[in-house]
């Protein structure tokens, strides 16, 4: 993967960090998924349970019933736009696949649902694992990582590629993303950003998920969302130029321009 894309994220949830509650109307989700396309969006990322810290686990039929008519609806309405699913269980997965789904996105891995590497193997689709060693209730209430961040989330990767292999996930079909914000300090998250291009080592195409998040607001003294403006593009231009694959995203205008900005920085046209 050459071009950096941009994952456009849809939250069906009403207890999103960021944006909980504006789309969990159908209408609603369409009007916006055609504005992050419009803008230059390359994937559609839908989730219907919020992993923000304390969030409380969603109920199976719950999160079936936020995702799946929406994500029907977009898509018939958008048929050549990528569609990521974010979710852990493998029936909601299950179910998206066979609606058109063209990646899964779990947080966990494909470790905290025993059924979820069957179900992706057999669909032979893309999915994304991400570092998150603990669970939203209490990934932020201990930092431990004795060789350091970066040092444990290869460590991690190390393992779990190994063993998706070994059950059948083609190695081709795996996007690796280091968690920011999931049992990271502010300062791990900045070191994670720093050294995005060790995770190279892998020859995989590499996700980062920082839009917005706290070790941007907690850093400038502010929650105002007009005043993370700064932190995201400062983020995606040191993800880009450490040879980020995909940026998943709030603003998908932004980081287009973005990422046609570094284009004269890093004299990279296949950016």
């Amino acid at each position: 993967m050459s071009k950096v894309q941009v994952m456009g994220i849809l939250n069906l949830t009403p207890d999103s960090f960021f944006d909980g509650g504006k789309y969990n109307s159908v209408k609603n989700a369409l009007d916006h998924v055609e504005a992050l396309i419009n803008n230059g969006a390359d994937i559609i990322d839908i989730g219907g349970e919020s992993t923000r810290p304390l969030a409380r686990p969603v109920d199976l039929n719950e999160e079936i019933n936020r995702v799946i008519p929406v994500l029907t609806e977009v898509r018939k309405t958008f048929p050549k736009i990528k569609l990521s699913l974010d979710t852990t269980k493998s029936e909601l997965m299950e179910i998206a696949i066979n609606e058109g789904v063209d990646i899964i996105n779990d947080i966990s891995g494909l470790m905290w649902d025993e059924n979820a590497v069957r179900v992706v193997s057999k669909a032979d689709i893309p999915v994304i694992i991400m570092h998150s060693p603990w669970k939203p209730l209490e990934m932020q209430n201990t930092f431990f990582y004795p060789n350091g961040v970066v040092s444990g989330i290869i460590s991690f990767f190390n393992k779990r590629i190994i063993e998706l292999t070994k059950q059948n996930i083609k190695r081709e079909n795996i996007i690796i993303d280091p968690g920011i914000g999931f049992g990271k300090s502010i300062e791990d998250n900045f070191e994670i950003i720093s050294k995005l291009d060790y995770l190279k080592i892998f020859n995989l195409p590499i996700l980062l998920g920082a839009s917005n998040k706290s070790y941007i607001f907690n850093t400038i003294n502010s929650k105002d969302i007009k005043k993370r403006i700064e932190g995201n593009a400062i983020t995606e231009f040191l993800a880009i130029k450490n040879g980020v694959n995909i940026l998943r995203v709030h603003d998908v205008a932004s980081t287009v321009r973005t990422i046609e900005l570094s284009k004269n920085f890093f004299k990279n046209p296949s950016l």
